[in-house]
């Protein structure tokens, strides 16, 4: 390789890795747009840094090409083709993202005009339907608007269109709420002007919600410990009925069945780990207002954190019960002076001073008085 060729590969490297740090088309997954201009790259990325933002106005989707109603998508492959089309130099950008769901802005989003000062004013002109989506974004805890998506029935479109400020009319109260839990979201809607009660409704919307998910990458038996490697952390659209487990809820959990490639694991899927086995020695702790006692005792089942189980005091034959903290650890907590105490499998009456109970402490207990 020649001198200048060295020196132009250095160059190239320079400005990709510049791109890499200021200039990226990141995809958004989902963009409100206006079907009647059309789709441009500003409209479905984000934009970062000079080079990015002089490709703004490349058009994606001519205008008349989306309708209001059909679910439109634009992936990176069509972003990439359009700016190649463009003539773009790729040794200045990056390129990141997937897929962007377009949502006709005349469904979900308001528009906004400079006011006279330069500030942002919105004119579009509030409706039931605004009540209502917030009132979902509220319920689900979902702040950015690009992570849910919600859909009507047309059958609601003359409720939903009801404007709050209706021509002088008087402005409606609108009172709205969701009435249980299901991929169809049941919601019960009021409308008032004044004190009377002018519309009253039950609805279903159909909602999608952009969620972290563990996602299977390698088969797990049932019954078998899922590791660190078993899973991977991905973005996808879920209904709000599906209740998705978090990385630490996975890892190290017990499978419930089998678990194919590409699963998405929800809590229904794993069991919390055993952390106390049968036979194992375990340190019992029992509180009482300030008196904590402690004693060693031999498990008697297996038990996973937050499961209460049998336990027997090392050295007699008294049993207890006690709810599983950790491994190693279980606590006895507000609970009568004897408590959880079985019948001594030696004698026909309960147990006494396996954990107080006015006689006492069974032998290798030790008493502290907390702070």
């Amino acid at each position: 390789m020649t001198k200048g060729r060295m020196l132009l590969g250095l160059i190239a490297l320079a400005l990709g890795s510049g791109a890499a740090l200021g200039d990226k088309i990141e995809l958004r997954t989902a963009a409100r747009v206006e079907a009647a201009r059309g789709v441009t790259i500003g409209d479905v990325a984000r934009l970062e840094g000079p080079n990015a933002q002089r490709i703004g106005s490349v058009v994606l989707l001519a205008p008349g090409k989306m309708n209001i109603g059909d679910p439109v998508a634009i992936d990176v492959g069509q972003v990439r083709e359009a700016l190649d089309a463009h003539g773009v130099n790729w040794a200045l950008l990056s390129l990141r993202g997937g897929r962007c769901d377009l949502l006709p802005a005349a469904a979900v989003a308001p528009a906004t005009t400079p006011a006279p000062g330069g500030e942002l004013v919105d004119t579009h002109v509030p409706s039931v339907r605004t009540v209502v989506e917030r009132r979902l974004r509220e319920t689900f805890g979902v702040s950015d608007e690009g992570r849910i998506r919600i859909r009507f029935d047309e059958r609601d479109a003359e409720l939903l269109g009801l404007a709050l400020a209706d021509g002088g009319a008087g402005p409606l109260l609108v009172e709205a709420h969701t009435t249980g839990a299901s991929s169809r979201v049941p919601m019960s809607v009021s409308v008032y002007r004044g004190d009377s009660l002018i519309e009253s409704r039950h609805i279903r919307v159909d909602v999608q919600i952009e969620r972290e998910v563990c996602v299977v990458r390698a088969p797990v038996e049932r019954r078998s410990s899922i590791g660190a490697t078993d899973v991977v952390v991905e973005r996808r659209w879920l209904t709000p009925d599906i209740v998705p487990a978090t990385l630490d809820e996975c890892v190290g959990a017990e499978a419930k069945s089998r678990l194919d490639v590409g699963q998405t694991l929800t809590q229904s899927h794993v069991v919390p780990p055993i952390v106390v086995s049968r036979g194992e020695q375990v340190m019992v702790h029992y509180l009482s207002g300030p008196v904590i006692l402690k004693t060693k005792a031999r498990a008697l089942e297996d038990g996973r954190v937050g499961e209460r189980i049998r336990l027997e005091v090392i050295g007699s034959k008294r049993r207890l019960e006690a709810r599983v903290d950790a491994p190693g650890r279980a606590v006895v907590r507000n609970e009568p002076m004897t408590p959880g105490v079985l019948e001594d499998p030696g004698t026909d009456a309960p147990a006494v001073g396996a954990l107080g109970g006015g006689a006492a402490p069974a032998t290798g207990v030790r008493v502290t008085r907390s702070e």
